[in-house]
């Protein structure tokens, strides 16, 4: 029996960080046109993170998501926030350190746009 390919060709490859939405040969085209605009948006998402991070320090995803979501009715803060998290795995941010607080008050990393190291112990 021969099995049917789930994705076009190209999908079938390793999916680069920073692209999100793909859709099946067997889906219809406004799934297929659907996928392409999750895709912008995510992108467009992670720009708007890089540009706050630049512009506002080190920050916590907490932080960056109460900033973007204050000053737009766009994006809900929970996709922030797991945004966040993208765009520090495609490395457009990275981590700063782990002394930032959750609105719980735990520990939490704080993101930069340079690559830092700072030491939190000293042996």
């Amino acid at each position: 029996m021969t099995a049917i390919p789930l994705f076009d060709e190209p999908a079938r490859q390793k999916v680069p960080i920073g692209e999100h939405a793909r859709s099946r040969t067997t889906d219809p085209s406004t799934s297929r046109a659907a996928a392409e605009r999750t895709t912008q948006g995510a992108k467009e998402l992670e720009d708007a993170i890089v540009r706050f991070v630049r512009a506002a320090g080190p920050v916590t995803r907490f932080q960056v998501a109460d900033a973007l979501c204050a000053t737009s009715t766009r994006w809900r803060n929970d996709s922030v926030r797991t945004a966040v998290s993208r765009a520090e795995k495609a490395r457009r941010i990275f981590e700063y350190d782990r002394a930032g607080l959750s609105p719980s008050g735990g520990a939490c990393m704080r993101y930069s746009t340079q690559v830092e190291r700072v030491e939190t112990s000293v042996l």
